[in-house]
């Protein structure tokens, strides 16, 4: 009997030489029942080619571009690869990121194994590159209590890549990614899904690599960050709003906020300071007079 087609969904734009080497980590999965599609956001660095050669020796490849009607970026993207998909399993996955062999066989397995649980995910490990060699960093931590307070709470770490999902999941969502966000939207998903699927599988091995930058935050990485902050804000008030009642969450929720405020005063951002400002008081709550002081100090 056949088992049950999975579907790898990559955005890709201008990234040529790192898709190369995350297909070939895709093409020596050791679960072979998968399609892999590839939805270029305009490249112009030889993606194009490199691809139309790639589909050519493997028939599970697909390389599509994103249509003109849709907004550039990772996120329509994604969402336009899941309408093409075929497969019973999704996994979105990013162009410069690694599968360990078995990355699709255990999550499915665990999927197989329980047709309650909505997803499965499994340890992370991060690595950088020096001089042609790869480095790699501490192991994420996937160990929960409930996988929504969790993975908004930052006890977990995730990225887009990592859960292996149901179809039906997915399919009954009025919306996958937020086509009009620019920050934060597997937060923004990944939340909404927890929160109603709370049963899912973590698997205590690392089977996915992702790319990170081995260097110190520079000024215009902060400042190109805080051009982001209607998206960091928006959906910061999406996730209040799934749990209103949590205390934990909205004072975890609202210290993001300051941080993002302090960083927006440290770049005389005073605009972004001011609504960070505005988002703490208008949902700060239950909190005594001496918390908010403390929080607000």
């Amino acid at each position: 009997m056949e088992l049950p087609l999975i579907s790898i969904i990559i955005p890709t734009y201008n990234r040529k030489t790192l898709l190369a080497e995350t297909l070939s980590t895709i093409k020596l999965q050791t679960y072979t029942n998968w399609e892999c599609i590839i939805v270029d956001d305009g490249s112009t660095d030889g993606t194009v080619e490199l691809m139309h050669s790639e589909v050519k020796t493997d028939s599970r490849l697909h390389f599509v571009k994103r249509p003109e009607n849709l907004p550039k970026g990772s996120n329509a993207c994604r969402n336009y690869g899941f309408k093409l998909s075929n497969g019973q399993l999704i996994n979105w996955f990013d162009d410069d990121d690694l599968m360990h062999p078995q990355f699709l066989e255990k999550k499915a397995a665990k999927l197989f194994e329980n047709p309650q649980i909505a997803c499965s995910f499994s340890k992370m490990q991060p690595f950088y590159l020096e001089k042609g060699e790869k480095f790699f960093l501490n192991e994420t931590n996937i160990v929960f209590d409930d996988v929504f307070e969790s993975f908004v709470l930052g006890k977990i770490s995730l990225g887009t890549p990592n859960p292996l999902w149901r179809r039906t999941v997915l399919e009954h969502e009025p919306m996958l990614f937020d086509e009009t966000l620019r920050q934060s939207q597997d937060l923004e998903l990944y939340s909404r899904l927890f929160f109603k699927h709370r049963s899912v599988t973590a698997i205590n091995e690392v089977l996915m690599y992702f790319r990170v930058k081995h260097e110190s935050i520079s000024k215009k990485f902060i400042a190109e960050t805080l051009s982001f902050a209607p998206s960091f804000l928006e959906v910061r008030k999406r996730i209040l709003a799934l749990s209103p009642e949590n205390k934990k969450l909205n004072r975890h929720i609202i210290k993001s906020v300051l941080g993002y405020f302090r960083a927006a005063l440290a770049q005389k951002d005073y605009k972004t300071a001011q609504d960070c400002l505005k988002f703490v008081k208008r949902n700060i709550y239950g909190a005594t007079a001496k918390e908010r002081m403390k929080l607000f100090r």
